[in-house]
């Protein structure tokens, strides 16, 4: 029976050292090809294989989806606005229904082909969860 509570204990101790980096504040690193989530304002750093960094920042959030829990005429979208530091590009990503909305970007940089995929922003907007933080799932994947 003692060592119940003593794993409990230790696993507490496990889970708070693991933080997700994706949910704090200031630069995160960023791996190409792979799903990265972080908060509005914040920027990621993708070391390149040329031992360039690329820096991808989230600029703003801008969430217009119907809450989940209430009945809409438009499914609505979601928009992300991003900068590119290192060819000092600007592009705004949405996810949703419309025609017009585009979830990915190509661009290069030092001729090599990348594109930036807009994946999820969470939390789906609910009438309870107003008040929290969105946060951005996003790729840089290299193409070439």
């Amino acid at each position: 029976m003692k060592s119940i509570p003593l794993l409990f204990i230790l696993l507490l101790l496990f889970s708070g050292s693991c933080k997700n980096e994706s949910f704090g504040t200031g630069e995160y690193s960023g791996v190409l090809n792979k799903p990265l989530v972080m908060g509005n304002q914040h920027v990621a750093l993708f070391p390149l294989v040329d031992s360039n960094i690329l820096e991808v920042k989230i600029r703003s959030i801008s969430d217009s989806r119907c809450p989940s829990d209430v009945t809409c005429f438009w499914e609505g979208e979601v928009l992300v606005a991003f900068e590119i530091r290192n060819i000092n590009y600007a592009v705004s990503l949405c996810l949703g229904q419309r025609d017009t909305c585009i979830s990915t970007f190509e661009f290069s940089f030092n001729n090599i082909n990348y594109q930036l995929e807009l994946r999820n922003v969470l939390p789906y907007p609910s009438t309870k969860n107003s008040d929290q933080e969105k946060v951005v799932e996003f790729a840089v994947n290299q193409l070439n």
